[in-house]
């Protein structure tokens, strides 16, 4: 469906988790952004640095281990033994980024568990160690296509006549 209509960006479409009136401004157009195609990422820390700068985010899968709920801020490394005991359930998230703090190498991960877990919604979950397979499982990213609106068209406002 994304590939054929397209699908409108947060910038121009928030989501605030309530049910509120929008207002469309009366026929204003939206931006879209339209998958050019899904690619498979090589299980390779460079070419993981190298895509995120060059193309932009991927999907990778961490499992669920207690620690990673209760998770605030910092670089998050799991033990080895909480990795080996993983359970089988995981989470997709989103790799947005990387850095460095403190000496220690990190992916930025984006979570959909909402802004009050980890850092606004993100952990720095340790990178270029044994990650519990950040690097090792399946990496996926989408290549798009945008096309800019007309004008911003979603306020949040007493629009009256054009509220849907």
């Amino acid at each position: 469906y994304i590939q054929e209509n397209g699908v409108s960006s947060e910038d121009d479409y928030q989501y605030f988790g309530k049910r509120e009136k929008w207002c469309t401004n009366g026929g204003t157009e939206l931006g879209k952004v339209f998958v050019q195609r899904v690619v498979r990422i090589p299980r390779n820390e460079t070419l993981m640095m190298h895509y995120l700068a060059e193309v932009g985010p991927m999907t990778t899968e961490v499992p669920i281990i207690e620690p990673l709920r209760h998770y605030k801020e910092g670089v998050f490394h799991p033990s080895e033994a909480l990795c080996a005991e993983a359970p089988s359930r995981t989470q997709t998230m989103t790799v947005v980024g990387y850095g460095t703090q403190n000496g220690k190498n990190y992916w930025i991960l984006k979570n959909s568990w909402g802004e009050t877990w980890g850092m606004n919604g993100y952990i720095y979950y340790e990178r270029g160690v044994e990650s519990c397979g950040i690097e090792e499982g399946d990496l996926f990213g989408v290549e798009v296509r945008k096309v800019p609106g007309v004008e911003a068209a979603n306020k949040r406002s007493d629009c009256h006549d054009h509220c849907n």
